[in-house]
């Protein structure tokens, strides 16, 4: 005689481990820990925030999806992009290629190991986008009552164009209130070229 044991699973992956999933990048608590430009995934709003990023420009994130179980799982991974709010876009004839990319849609992870996906954030208007990600285990049959393992966040971004900030010494500040038609003449100047002007 012998004995016959047996573990009843279904494939899984890495839903809660926010240092899991985004170790090639900063995890915070709060939005309001975050400047403008930084990208991080947001605990409390459940939100990878890629930030402010130039018009016409790219940039990519990978996050990783770990298999937690001794079983191979097949993973769908997909964003969905949210409609942009009225007036936000200029309307066109066409339809506009879609800010947020994922890529591969579709892989397969071995028994306890993980692998990557990667993110393309590439706005083409001056407007803030979001989308959904998820990321779904495919299973041929699972326990009656449960739902497919799915890992899901949100997603957002800004498009935005560069911008100068003039800081000004507090002395000149108050002789610029004190003469308030006092103008800082910057001369026409050709692309590539710098000019400059004391105040």
């Amino acid at each position: 005689p012998c004995d016959l044991s047996a573990d009843v699973c279904v494939p899984q992956i890495e839903t809660a481990e926010f240092a899991t999933i985004f170790e090639e990048q900063t995890v915070v608590r709060r939005r309001t820990a975050l400047q403008p430009h930084e990208r991080a995934f947001v605990v409390q709003d459940r939100t990878f925030r890629f930030g402010s990023v130039r018009s016409g420009t790219a940039v990519r994130e990978r996050f990783r999806l770990a298999n937690v179980t001794r079983l191979p799982c097949r993973v769908a991974v997909r964003v969905t992009e949210d409609a942009p709010p009225d007036g936000s876009a200029p309307s066109s004839g066409r339809s506009a290629a879609p800010a947020f990319e994922v890529e591969p849609a579709l892989l397969e992870i071995p028994p306890s190991e993980a692998r990557f996906v990667t993110v393309q954030f590439a706005p083409t208007h001056l407007r803030t986008y979001t989308a959904q990600f998820a990321a779904t285990v495919e299973t041929e049959s699972r326990p009656a009552g449960t739902s497919p393992a799915s890992l899901c966040f949100a997603i957002d971004g800004e498009g935005t164009i560069p911008q100068v900030e003039v800081v000004v010494p507090a002395a000149t500040l108050h002789a610029l209130s004190a003469a308030p038609s006092h103008v800082m003449a910057i001369p026409r100047t050709l692309v590539g070229q710098r000019a400059s002007a004391a105040f």
